[in-house]
């Protein structure tokens, strides 16, 4: 009801609770409203009558003896009511009207629109909204007050087809969905026109007109270098070719000076893309990476693992060679891979078999015969192996040459000595001392450990502690004969080289 509506009923309320009193009192009776009643249904009598709402405002009218209250209407009204894991609810509104909006939201932030699976209109007051599963969230009934026009109820949706023409708002925040299945057909959505059918292998197609209607998708089978083309301009879906496919060529020709602007993608496989001047960039169809080319159906193969190259056969069971007729020149770092090495043909191997260790060895990787440094004649020094000995010698092994180092130090162990004293502590085999443990004559042997001269040693001995004189007398390729006079004590020093 309207503003006057509600103001008259309760002016004649007011009247009727003041007369009911007074005739109480007097004996008088009096034709006037005596019961309250909300929705049809009795209230209890009070002698105050109290009025609620933001849209209510009572004030005293002394003059007239009265009090007024005065109740703003919009023209509209509506009712909410929440709702929690339930397939339908009931709602008793006092709208008082059939011409009412219902607008179910579940409980998101923000709220998404339900569509039910039913609304019954069952009186004035009373909305029933069937859900197809269980729902929880606010059920807004929103009604128009009498005599201001109303638009037609998005209502009385079921599971079947609904072909009353009404018109459904959803807010920009809001999300449509569906509790159940079936089809929606509009004629009217986003300020388009959409026809309400369409047939089989359809796309809805848009103009700048925002018409819309259902044009038909030709069949592009992925095969034989089929795609499927859309022309903006005339707007039409058309099929195309691309070069190659099935395992048939196709010629590029009389091209002339034309730009290709786009990749060149065999079927299902490799693209080619040459948009930068300079650049052929090789991908695989999904343009996320490149695996290898192949050189012959039964050639090596160029791989890419973990962002280097390497070279495999063709079953990608093993590596193969690089042979260059020139030379290989690398602007960075050559690495070998672990347990790589690097071969000279039919000469020597360069390896590395532990960090800081570098091997080198013939082809057969059995020996290794000398390295040269500077040359290669006689006039340049160099290294060579002999058995477990390395000798220096002239570069093209012509004879033994000189080798000057500040000093030598001695390795290994300690040679033994026998009767006469004991080594001492730091003693090699080049170097060391004896402590005498004999007063008089002495007679010291000294063995020498893990070496055996090729003819013998040469040493020479002095007593640094007496003036007690010891000298050499005799030797071996293992052992060195020390005579002379010690006291107990004595240090005697040696120094030897075998020859």
């Amino acid at each position: 009801m309207n503003k006057k509506q509600i103001a008259a009923v309760v002016a004649v309320v007011l009247v009727g609770l003041v007369s009911a009193d007074y005739a109480a009192g007097s004996g008088i009776t009096v034709s006037a409203y005596t019961l309250i009643q909300n929705a049809g249904s009795n209230l209890v009598k009070r002698t105050t009558l109290n009025f609620l709402g933001t849209g209510v405002s009572c004030a005293d009218d002394a003059g007239n003896t009265r009090t007024n209250c005065t109740i703003n209407g919009t023209g509209t009204a509506n009712f909410a009511q929440a709702f929690s894991s339930v397939t339908s609810v009931v709602v008793t509104h006092n709208l008082n009207t059939l011409a009412v909006e219902v607008q179910v939201y579940d409980a998101g932030s923000p709220p998404n629109l339900i569509i039910p699976q039913n609304v019954a209109l069952t009186s004035a007051n009373v909305v029933t909204v069937t859900f197809s599963g269980t729902q929880s969230g606010t059920v807004v009934v929103n009604g128009a007050a009498a005599g201001v026009a109303s638009s037609v109820p998005f209502s009385g949706i079921t599971s079947g087809t609904n072909n009353t023409a009404q018109t459904m708002t959803v807010g920009s925040t809001s999300i449509l969905t569906f509790s159940g299945s079936g089809v929606v057909n509009a004629s009217s959505a986003s300020g388009t026109t959409i026809a309400s059918s369409a047939a089989a292998d359809q796309a809805l197609r848009t103009t700048a007109s925002g018409v819309g209607s259902w044009t038909a998708v030709p069949d592009c089978d992925d095969s034989a270098g089929n795609h499927l083309n859309y022309d903006t301009t005339a707007h039409t879906f058309s099929c195309g070719t691309s070069s190659g496919g099935s395992g048939a060529n196709t010629t590029l020709s009389n091209l002339g000076t034309t730009a290709i602007n786009a990749p060149l993608i065999f079927a299902s496989a490799t693209r080619i893309d040459g948009s930068t001047d300079g650049v052929l960039l090789l991908t695989n169809q999904a343009n996320s990476g490149f695996t290898d080319i192949a050189f012959g159906a039964a050639g090596p193969q160029v791989r890419v693992v973990s962002g280097n190259f390497q070279l495999r056969n063709s079953a990608n069971s093993a590596s193969v060679s690089l042979t260059s007729v020139n030379n290989i020149v690398a602007a960075g770092t050559i690495e070998a891979g672990n347990g790589a090495d690097f071969h000279f043909p039919s000469s020597t191997i360069i390896t590395a078999p532990s960090d800081g260790v570098l091997r080198l060895t013939n082809t057969a990787t059995t020996s290794f015969t000398r390295l040269q440094f500077g040359g290669g004649t006689a006039s340049f020094p160099a290294l060579q192996r002999s058995g477990s000995t390395v000798q220096v010698v002239a570069a093209d092994d012509s004879v033994f040459t000189e080798i000057q180092p500040r000093s030598v130090v001695g390795g290994g162990s300690a040679p033994t000595v026998g009767t006469c004293g004991t080594i001492g502590t730091g003693s090699k085999n080049v170097a060391g001392f004896i402590t005498s443990n004999v007063t008089g004559s002495c007679v010291a042997v000294l063995t020498f450990n893990g070496f055996t001269a090729p003819t013998g040693w040469s040493c020479g001995i002095s007593n640094a502690t007496t003036a007690n004189l010891i000298s050499q007398t005799g030797s071996s390729t293992t052992t060195a004969t020390f005579t002379g006079t010690t006291v107990t004590g004595d240090v005697l020093r040696y120094a030897c080289s075998a020859y």
